[in-house]
């Protein structure tokens, strides 16, 4: 079997001659561990990198592009994953760096989110945002549950379709079926 054979026999709930690889995501240092050479596929710093990048303007960061599709193209070939899905990358420029660490995304009058880079665990994540100031972490928790609720529902009802996530396509190597997950914070304008 190929990827798109053996990913499309598993979506089916039927016996592949294995199981599907995949990874979502991979850190940058074990990926450059694997290929022997620096890499930027994942983690807080990967993330970082892409808002210092597009900071700095449309050039940079389509040069921060291109380097991390291409450093996971040869990723993806060296451990020869069955599924693909781009990286999550830092969701654009933001309104302004407010440290070496920390950025604000959005407008601090409607909808915004404050990152902060942390080098100790490679993360980069969401330390506060308007929608926890102004409707609470209760509020926030229904929603979730809601989702939860709604994303159950689909699962029962719907199939692979060309409305899901799941899409076929070529993958850099062979073919193969593209995860695309995408995500901003909010108020990010990429």
């Amino acid at each position: 079997m190929n990827s798109r054979e053996r990913v499309l026999t598993t979506l089916r709930f039927q016996e592949p001659d294995r199981v599907p690889y995949f990874e979502q995501g991979v850190a940058s240092h074990v990926a450059s561990a694997i290929l022997g050479r620096p890499a930027h596929t994942g983690g807080g710093a990967f993330r970082r990198d892409g808002i210092e990048a597009a900071m700095k303007g449309d050039d940079a960061y389509r040069q921060y592009q291109e380097t991390f599709f291409q450093d996971w193209c040869d990723l993806i070939e060296a451990l020869d994953f069955d599924v693909v899905s781009l990286p999550w990358s830092g969701g654009g420029a933001p309104s302004r760096k407010l440290d070496d660490k920390t950025y604000l995304f959005g407008d601090i009058e409607a909808a915004w989110s404050v990152l902060r880079f942390n080098p100790e665990s490679d993360t980069l994540h969401t330390i506060d945002s308007s929608l926890r100031q102004e409707r609470g972490l209760l509020e926030i928790e229904n929603d979730v549950r809601a989702m939860e609720r709604r994303h159950a529902e689909r699962r029962t009802s719907a199939s692979c379709s060309a409305s899901s996530p799941v899409s076929e396509r070529n993958s850099p190597s062979r073919q193969g079926l593209v995860l695309s997950f995408p995500w901003s914070p909010p108020g990010s304008r990429r």
